[in-house]
Parts: structure tokens; C-alpha cells; sequence
């Protein structure tokens, strides 16, 4: 086994045959602007939840991907939730069009999951795992002319962790609500009361509720955490 090969499957797994969990989540966009905007995503997963930074990838066509790695299985309903919620709070100035997530809330036959970098797309055209430092310098042309060397894209991954299953319980306070579980359908929210005088209560509120920006859900949630700790 090569050590690309084993570095993938450290990180992402093999595609589960009933395709129903996964270690992997990937956000693509398509957009001659498609770092510009991924950018925001990649930094705001490590400052605002603590992830550690996802791979980064140019797709060989028409944009770029970012590949969460997962230590645990998940199920994929899991991850189309937290993947749509991270893309309504970072990805808010693109339209959806550009957008295209795995999983995805209804699964379809033409929703399987991408294949990982490095493959070849078209002639003289191939996708590949990246640098951050050299993701602007892809920005026009999101391929590789060559194909890229299998220990440079294992040293790569190397360097990459994956998202511990502390990490993710942690975050999914933040989207498994029910209103946030309902499928793609807007659904009303309870409103929240000011006047609520548990300061428990209301940070539970604030950090339950999808109509409230994500960023001060995340301070609602960092807040309980402080109120819930002995001191």
C-alpha cells in the first residue's frame, strides 16, 4: 500500500458500502472567485469551533474543495446538517448555484460521494491536494498540468488531523435543533426572550436557536460552557 493511499484512508476512510456514514465531508465551490470565498470557511472552522484545518484541494476543472476529515463515523445526515449550516454562516455573499456539498440532505444517485484527489479531468488537467500559502496562485486555473507526485500529496496529508469526536460533539450543539433538522424547508423559530432571568436558560436559547447569527450562537455556547464549569 503506498503512503498516499494510506494517508486517505487515515483521514477519510474507505466509502462505506451502504453509504449511509462517512468520515469524510467536502465543500466545493465553482466560481472564478473560489478561493476568495472558501477562504473565510477554512479560517473560520479552526477560530470559531477549533477544527483543525481541513484539506485543501483544486478540483482540476472549475474551482476548489475542502475535505474535512472526520476520527469517527458519522451519519451522513449528520454531516449534510453541519455542512449546510457551516455554508449559511461562511458562504453567505455566493450564490448557491456555486456551491455543491457532501452529503447532501436528499441523497440522489447522482449525489455519491466525490472521488478524493489526485485524479486526472481532462487532459493536461489534474485535480490535486494543495497548500494553503499556493491555493491564490490556483485561483484562474484550479488544476494541475502534471500529475502530482504521490509522496509530495502523501507529506501533505501527513500533516493534517482529523476532527476528534470531543470536537465534534461539542459543535453539534450549535446545528442539531429541530429546526435545523427539518430538511431544506425555512421553519419558524422560537423567538427569544430577553427577559429570561436563568442566564443558563437564555445562553441555551441563544445557542439553540438557527435564526440567531452563528457567531453569537458560538459565544452562547462558549459562555455555558464557562457558567457550567466549577470554579
Amino acid at each position: 500500500m503506498s503512503r498516499l493511499v494510506t494517508e486517505l484512508l487515515r483521514l477519510y476512510g474507505a466509502a462505506p458500502q451502504d453509504n449511509t456514514t462517512t468520515r469524510a465531508l467536502c465543500v466545493e465551490v465553482r466560481h472564478h472567485a473560489a478561493w476568495r470565498h472558501l477562504a473565510g470557511l477554512w479560517e473560520g472552522v479552526q477560530a470559531d469551533l477549533n477544527w483543525p484545518a481541513p484539506a485543501i484541494a483544486v478540483n482540476g476543472t472549475d474551482g476548489f474543495q475542502l475535505w474535512f476529515s472526520l476520527q469517527d463515523t458519522i451519519p451522513v445526515a449528520d454531516g449534510a446538517l453541519a455542512l449546510r449550516t457551516l455554508c449559511q454562516r461562511y458562504l453567505t455573499d455566493l450564490p448557491a448555484k456555486h456551491i455543491h456539498v457532501w452529503p447532501v440532505m436528499s441523497p440522489s444517485p447522482e449525489s455519491a460521494r466525490p472521488s478524493l484527489p489526485p485524479q486526472q479531468r481532462h487532459a493536461e488537467q489534474w485535480s490535486a491536494f494543495i497548500a494553503r500559502d499556493l491555493a491564490p496562485v490556483f485561483e484562474d486555473t484550479p488544476w494541475l498540468d502534471l500529475q502530482p507526485g504521490d509522496d509530495a500529496q502523501a507529506d501533505m496529508l501527513g500533516q493534517l488531523r482529523s476532527i476528534s469526536s470531543a470536537m465534534w460533539s461539542q459543535s453539534t450543539a450549535l446545528w442539531r435543533t429541530p429546526a435545523a433538522e427539518e430538511s431544506c424547508a425555512e421553519t419558524p423559530s422560537v423567538p427569544i426572550s430577553f427577559a429570561d432571568h436563568d442566564p443558563k436558560a437564555f445562553l441555551l436559547r441563544v445557542m439553540n436557536d438557527p435564526s440567531v447569527d452563528m457567531a453569537l450562537r458560538i459565544d452562547a455556547a462558549k459562555a455555558l460552557l464557562t457558567h457550567s464549569s466549577p470554579h
